[in-house]
């Protein structure tokens, strides 16, 4: 957002959530075992204040609720950068076509969390740093595709991207 701020005011950077925590699990989730219905809450409010706390002004399309009431349907009609911050398998596994389809060529795909232990194993982690289920939603969805995760990692977490071909 400080970005867009600086550089192109005009340009909007939309913002999904549902402001309260994790949905009902699906079995793919549930039988990874590593978060729980409504882990992750935050309010709309701690998230404006969070951005106003670093003097940034917050974004102007804030879309609440669930990604399957909110996405594809109020995505933008192209996308140059997302970050995919889901968590879960159904949640990237309904996200991700979406915005894969929207993405202009160069555009960046970015996951919050994608752990993957061929590439860097980091045993100590705990598992809420690694959300299995990103990494197999995501790798499900590109195997068909030119485009390869890149890992990222950073203290505990663990990030991926890819650039859209």
């Amino acid at each position: 957002q400080k970005v867009l701020n600086d550089l192109a005011p005009d340009t909007k950077f939309p913002c999904f959530d549902s402001f309260e925590g994790l949905p009902d699990l699906s079995h793919h989730d549930a039988a990874d075992g590593v978060y729980d219905k409504g882990w992750m809450q935050s309010t709309l409010e701690k998230f404006h204040d969070n951005f106003k706390a670093a003097g940034i002004t917050p974004p102007a399309a804030v879309h609440k609720g669930w990604f399957e009431d909110t996405v594809p349907r109020e995505l933008p009609d192209q996308i140059a950068f997302a970050l995919l911050d889901g968590d879960l398998y159904a949640s990237t596994k309904h996200v991700l076509p979406h915005v894969y389809e929207r993405m202009t060529p160069g555009a960046i795909c970015m996951f919050g969390v994608y752990y993957d232990e061929r590439v860097f194993s980091r045993p100590q982690t705990i598992s809420q740093y690694k959300s299995p289920g990103v990494k197999r939603a995501t790798d499900e969805f590109l195997a068909d595709k030119p485009e390869k995760v890149s890992v990222l990692y950073a203290n505990e977490y663990s990030n991926g991207y890819f650039r859209k071909r």
